[in-house]
């Protein structure tokens, strides 16, 4: 009842139902060109403005309308379409009387991707598609425009990291102040990229890849701990951001409870309604339920399947888009999932392709949170009364593993005097209602390695909260030890 009164936890837990994805239905590596001149595809607008921007896409001429008929939306210029995956794409049929009269029209909303863009018409389904007709290029009036800003809790208490994305290879600062009309103070930003030989395997290598253009990675303080600030980023040549502002970070405190707000497996979902790989339309909604309690709450809490990119990458942008009236508020703290990081022989723990062949390299550089390493994604940090740590259940935490000791060194350096309340994260469950014991990666087979191999430290010392994701259901138990509620050893 006392962590209760001290720790407010509200958890969203995104619900995705089990589909095959749009884009992985999509056959692109059988994808033909045969213009039909008879066909036209044209845009509404070729210049888009912001960070993003509507237009409709119109089509005309189509002979013999059929079900497999459809647009996709590309980054632009493409080589060879046998060889890249559309951004998103929808049915030809979504424009009613398309069957009727060969023509329509689909809207569209698109993310500044740092590229142009170009639509095709293609035929015959997703199997074998026949490309017959392309649109004009599209572009944004500022392709290398500042975008996509996230706040994140920094290892010094009285600091905070701002990190955000722009194209061209052109020094970022940050500016910031407690006056909203005099942000007077610099700091020149650290920036990085990365490219498709630094991925694993594909879609992230081929099909599904996008440059990410340039990240930047500013740190700004010291501050004043519960002091408002201001803050813009970008520069005089690409220009600069909206102005945003947080609340300075106030460090440990035991008199001062903690407000955050948890969830994990959010994804994100479209306007448009057009289709993505593993388009989530519930994460608009999740979104939304956030900035309603953003106000009067201390961080975000992102426990790992963080965008569903998996290989396909524009979908970070999209991603990077829906969040930043959020992360750009609070520190968007985030845990490492398998839909991040899991590829064979990468270094996962699990063998499996759920990446997409990202292997961790995407996120780690997006989301740089207060770690050792950029592929030790585990760390902690003190907010209030609370010490929290995030561990990464896709990387060994077997005993005598790095992240096993750093585990057990951090947990037995807790103050309690100082943070009182211990809350414990991470990304697959280590108690699950669950039947799936399919492989060694199925549900209870995890869980059962977590209980011998983590459960013990939690024990040993008293965590009182654990927070996981993975499952996409709500569950909560007692507090349990080795299966057993009340456990005196808690």
């Amino acid at each position: 009842q006392m962590l209760r009164a001290l720790l407010l936890s509200i958890v969203f837990f995104q619900h995705i139902f089990g589909h095959e994805s749009p884009l992985s239905l999509l056959r692109v590596e059988n994808i033909v060109v045969k213009r039909d001149s008879d066909v036209i595809v044209s845009v509404s607008n070729q210049v888009l403005q912001g960070a993003a921007d509507w237009l409709t896409v119109t089509f005309s001429g189509v002979v013999h309308p059929a079900r497999g008929d459809w647009i996709g939306a590309y980054a632009s210029p493409v080589e060879n379409y046998a060889t890249k995956a559309p951004t998103r794409y929808q049915w030809a049929d979504a424009s009613p009387d398309f069957y009727t009269s060969g023509s329509g029209s689909i809207r569209f909303h698109l993310i500044n991707i740092r590229s142009d863009f170009i639509f095709a018409f293609l035929r015959n389904g997703t199997d074998y598609p026949i490309l017959v007709a392309t649109s004009e290029v599209v572009r944004f009036s500022n392709p290398n425009a500042p975008s996509q800003g996230r706040l994140a809790l920094h290892t010094l208490p009285n600091y905070m990291r701002v990190m955000w994305h722009g194209g061209g290879n052109v020094s970022n600062m940050i500016s910031y102040g407690t006056n909203k009309f005099a942000l007077n103070q610099y700091v020149i930003a650290l920036h990085s990229t990365y490219t498709a030989d630094d991925l694993c395997g594909s879609p992230a290598t081929d099909i599904g890849w996008l440059d990410p253009g340039m990240i930047h990675d500013a740190v700004i303080g010291p501050l004043i701990p519960g002091q408002r600030y201001y803050y813009r980023y970008g520069s005089d040549v690409h220009g600069w951001s909206d102005i945003y502002n947080f609340t300075a970070p106030i460090g440990a405190d035991p008199n001062r409870g903690v407000k955050v707000i948890a969830f994990g497996d959010m994804g994100r979902g479209n306007l448009d309604g057009t289709m993505e790989h593993w388009e989530m339309p519930a994460a608009i909604d999740t979104a939304a339920g956030i900035l309603q309690h953003l106000d009067d709450t201390d961080l975000v809490l992102h426990i790992g399947d963080v965008s569903y990119a998996v290989g396909y990458a524009a979908d970070w942008d999209q991603f990077g888009w829906q969040m930043l009236p959020i992360s750009t508020r609070v520190p968007y703290m985030t845990g490492i999932g398998n839909h991040e990081r899991d590829f064979p022989n990468s270094g996962s723990l699990f063998n499996k392709t759920d990446s997409g062949g990202e292997c961790g390299v995407p996120y780690n550089r997006r989301f740089h949170m207060p770690q050792t390493s950029n592929d030790s994604s585990w760390y902690s940090f003190d907010y209030g009364n609370v010490h929290f740590v995030v561990m990464s259940t896709e990387h060994s935490f077997h005993p005598g593993s790095l992240q096993h000791e750093f585990l057990s060194k951090d947990l037995a350096s807790v103050k309690r005097d100082v943070t009182p309340f211990v809350v414990f994260t991470g990304h697959r469950p280590m108690y699950v209602d669950s039947t799936d014991n399919t492989s060694y990666d199925a549900d209870t087979e995890v869980m059962h390695m977590m209980i011998q191999d983590v459960e013990p430290l939690l024990a040993k010392y008293s965590v009182d909260l654990a927070l996981w994701g993975h499952h996409h259901t709500y569950q909560r138990t007692c507090h349990v030890n080795n299966f057993v509620c009340g456990s005196q050893d808690l």
